[in-house]
């Protein structure tokens, strides 16, 4: 318990430095990348860089361009994603491009790209700066494979996880690497908690799908069933078009749905029917598995067990 107020208490010190890491002597820069930050977010990806760091013990100075790189990213990359679907909201306010337009919106995050690259050079240490540029790269594939992906009926499950190690489960398992080697941690740690990060990653993300259709709008933030309306094929999704008697059925439906509410709902009831959400559920519990027994290779302490209770937390989460 006393590890988890102190990384709430660190997260407190976080969001100033943040702020301060988008300030632009353009004012449209500085208010346009201050709205998206201050719109909240749940700061996971920082927070898992300090839980990994504290196995090892780290003070949060040191932790701080890291962690401001890794939510400079990610908050990139939703800006982005913003455009591209066309998004008028996000968490729950106004997105970039629906206050400023696309170009505009473009171009923001473009900067907070750039900006995170100068944030990360603080350090000197060639294992984080090759592990963060390679997650960066990699996240652009993902996002690619999903535009030539998007309403692909044919889509396996292996393409399914090609996209979200991409676009999730590395930069969750860059956070924990380099949170560990900031802390001068073993080689043997460094692996140990990549892998947890990575593990743990792949079941977000899962459980983010399955989110999408069960959970409600006020909670999201968003419609449910975004992800159907944009025509990405999520795990419960694949599974139920590869598993169910009425597959070529559920196929029309997706194919032709679009934005009808209506055809949406249809469509969540008929993959809840064949399966698709327990089968993810499933899944998204073997990676959490995974990832405990990643942390079980640690020595016993405070900061391991704040790891052990984070996955635990993430198989029980509700938005």
């Amino acid at each position: 318990m006393q590890q988890t107020l102190i990384i709430q208490e660190q997260l407190k010190i976080f969001e100033q430095y943040l702020e301060k890491s988008v300030v632009s002597e353009d004012p449209l820069i500085s208010s346009t990348a201050l709205h998206i930050l201050k719109a909240g977010g749940k700061r996971v990806r920082p927070s898992f860089a300090i839980a990994a760091a504290r196995v090892n013990g780290c003070e949060i100075e040191k932790l701080l361009p890291l962690m401001a790189a890794l939510e400079l990213i990610h908050t990139s990359s939703l800006i982005h994603d913003d455009v591209i679907d066309g998004s008028d909201t996000r968490r729950k306010m106004p997105t970039i491009n629906a206050l400023y337009g696309n170009k505009t919106a473009v171009y923001i995050g473009d900067f907070i790209v750039g900006r995170s690259f100068q944030v990360i050079s603080y350090y000197k240490d060639l294992r984080i700066l090759d592990s963060f540029n390679k997650t960066v790269l990699e996240m652009c594939r993902g996002e690619l494979r999903q535009l030539a992906d998007a309403y692909r009926i044919g889509q396996n499950i292996r393409d399914y996880f090609y996209r979200i190690q991409r676009k999730t489960a590395l930069l969750f398992a860059t956070s924990c690497e380099c949170g560990a080697c900031v802390s001068g941690a073993s080689d043997e740690q460094i692996g140990i908690l990549r892998r947890y990060g990575y593990y743990l990653g792949m079941a977000f993300q899962i459980t983010d799908d399955i989110l999408d259709m069960v959970s409600e709008e006020s909670v999201l933030g968003k419609p449910v069933g975004s992800d159907l309306r944009q025509g990405n094929l999520s795990l419960p999704v694949i599974y139920s078009l590869q598993n169910s008697y009425w597959k070529e059925k559920l196929g029309q439906f997706i194919l032709n749905s679009k934005e009808d509410p209506a055809e949406i709902e249809k469509i969540i009831a008929m993959v809840n029917q064949a399966g698709g959400l327990d089968y993810a559920e499933e899944i998204a519990e073997r990676f959490i598995k995974k990832a405990m027994l990643e942390i079980d290779k640690l020595p016993e302490s405070d900061a391991v067990n704040v790891l052990k209770g984070v996955a635990s937390h993430l198989a029980k989460r509700k938005y």
